[in-house]
């Protein structure tokens, strides 16, 4: 992968989000009920699931408050996780305390940091070890560097990093449907910068097989609705189509559901742009995808939702050498605000698929309003939202492009809207009551489902970079240079990449977390919600 602002992602996406352990102050962890919590228990369930034991190195260099009082709380929790693990996990700590040992560190992955000596902050700084060494099987991992302030996320990464070394031990694969039959986006598209003379640029599918190949996604094509869906799929995802579902297929994405244990991600809008289109010219069409969701509680309008106060802008040098800004309010900028209540809480972090997220674009979005009375057994939620400026259209204008000096509508209310929303339970059937199509289900879902829909209909992508790079031509030899349908937009593209492109991977990583069902990284995510309460060392 030749990009570098991609290879960096997947550098964050895999190694980088272990570094997100130290955004919270949980100062329970280290009691020995943990292993009695439902993280505990989902940890030690999955340890009884390995085939040989794990061996989990704690590599920390003593001498300093902090990390003194890691090594003693942690301790005390992985020796009680090894106790009552039946030997799948062997734990031990490496004090890193002679050049041997600081040798051994860094052969495993770990990374020096500068931590204070004393108590004091005005006692000098030292360098110092604090992270983990995994060994599984012939695998070997890291969790290159923990804050030993903070160790809220401890036990979700642990267990995460449990699970991924695992799939590579025991070639382990969680596989997802991704419905490839009704054209529109697609993971597998090079949209995400704009492509070289050679005409070669990743895509999301690459990144994921490449960084987390564990999770396998499979072109799912519905034929009509006229065979049932693999069961053995552990979730689908339905990205924005080019065409309409047909009452059929949506009953048989309704099938899969109600056989519980499943999960559903809908990443699309109303708002409907084609690729290599430089005017940007949106289309508003839900394709069908609103008579499925509406049966689960989440209505998905037939609106363009545009943030005019507010608006995502990016930078552009001028032949003069001026900076200019130019805007993109179709492209909500979604900011997580730790002081919000939590029903106008822009980004809810608390929810598996933002965690540690402080901000992310929402391109191309459409409102979503929720109906909890249609799921009665079932918790539904919004989990994003827009901000208090935004406009909502219902009819499209003439182009999108931020090069076309867009103007907001006339007489538009402006408030916030729900762009993403997750429901999860026994799920009652979209279409219970109303059989039809030769596909039947039950009424209600026997276990827990889950659905999560993200409304913006280019998430997956650079919307930028995808309306400025030419067609893709199969006929055309690499090496030959294919001119961008719009070179302006492949320029304005590139600061979008740098912005987003990397939070975007890791939602979509999170997202498969959360449509993977995994029993321990599910119920370990618990243990970041109650660290929201716990701020400054306040709780005790």
């Amino acid at each position: 992968m030749k990009s570098s602002l991609v290879s960096q992602a997947i550098g964050v996406a895999v190694v980088g989000v272990a570094l997100g352990a130290g955004a919270f102050a949980y100062k329970h962890f280290g009691k020995p009920a943990f292993v009695d919590t439902p993280c505990g228990k989902g940890t030690v369930s999955l340890l009884a699931s390995l085939k040989s034991p794990v061996n989990v190195t704690l590599y920390a260099t003593p001498g300093t408050p902090k990390i003194d009082r890691f090594i003693k709380s942690v301790s005390a929790t992985m020796n009680d996780l090894a106790a009552a693990s039946s030997g799948k996990l062997v734990f031990k700590v490496a004090l890193v305390t002679s050049d041997d040992a600081v040798h051994e560190a860094r052969e495993r992955g770990l990374q020096e940091f500068a931590a204070t000596a004393s108590s004091d902050p005005m006692g000098g700084i030292t360098r110092a070890f604090c992270g983990f060494g995994f060994m599984y099987g012939s695998e070997r991992d890291a969790i290159p560097m923990i804050d030993p302030d903070n160790e809220a996320a401890l036990p979700f990464w642990v267990v995460t990093k449990v699970r991924e070394i695992r799939a590579r031990a025991d070639d382990l694969k969680v596989r997802f449907g991704v419905v490839s039959s009704k054209g529109g986006v697609s993971f597998t598209e090079p949209s995400l910068v704009a492509r070289g003379a050679a005409g070669v640029s990743p895509t999301m599918s690459g990144i994921f097989a490449q960084a987390m190949p564990f999770y396998k996604l499979e072109d799912l094509d519905l034929h009509g609705g006229d065979s049932e869906i693999d069961s053995s799929y552990s979730g689908l995802f339905l990205l924005q189509p080019d065409s309409d579902y047909t009452d059929k297929e949506l009953r048989r994405v309704d099938e899969f559901l109600m056989r519980g244990k499943k999960s559903l991600v809908v990443i699309a809008s109303a708002v409907n742009v084609k690729a290599s289109d430089p005017k940007m010219t949106p289309v508003l069409s839900a394709h069908n995808l609103d008579k499925l969701l509406d049966g689960y509680g989440i209505e998905l309008q037939k609106d363009l939702l545009e943030d005019w106060a507010q608006p995502t802008t990016f930078p552009i040098t001028t032949a003069a050498a001026q900076t200019i800004q130019i805007r993109a309010p179709s492209v909500l900028q979604v900011k997580a605000d730790p002081g919000a209540s939590p029903d106008a809480q822009a980004l809810d972090t608390t929810f598996i698929p933002f965690l540690r997220m402080d901000e992310l674009a929402f391109p191309l979005s459409s409102s979503l309003v929720l109906h909890p009375e249609k799921q009665p057994s079932a918790t539904l939620r919004a989990v994003a939202r827009s901000s208090a400026t935004t406009t909502s259209q219902t009819t499209a204008p003439a182009s999108l492009s931020p090069m076309a000096v867009p103007t907001p509508p006339a007489d538009s209310e402006t408030k916030r809207r729900i762009l993403a929303a997750a429901v999860e339970g026994k799920l009652r059937s979209a279409f219970a009551g109303r059989p039809g199509d030769g596909v039947s289900a039950p009424a209600e879902s026997p276990e827990a489902s889950r659905v999560f829909v993200l409304s913006a209909s280019q998430f997956v992508v650079n919307p930028l970079a995808r309306a400025a790079n030419p067609p893709l031509d199969p006929t055309a030899m690499l090496g030959i240079p294919q001119p961008p349908a719009d070179a302006d937009l492949s320029l304005l593209s590139q600061p979008y990449a740098q912005k987003y492109l990397t939070g975007t991977i890791l939602a979509l990583k999170n997202t498969m977390d959360w449509a993977s069902l995994d029993e321990s990284t599910v119920s370990c995510s618990a243990v970041l919600m109650d660290s929201t309460k716990v701020k400054d060392g306040k709780d005790k």
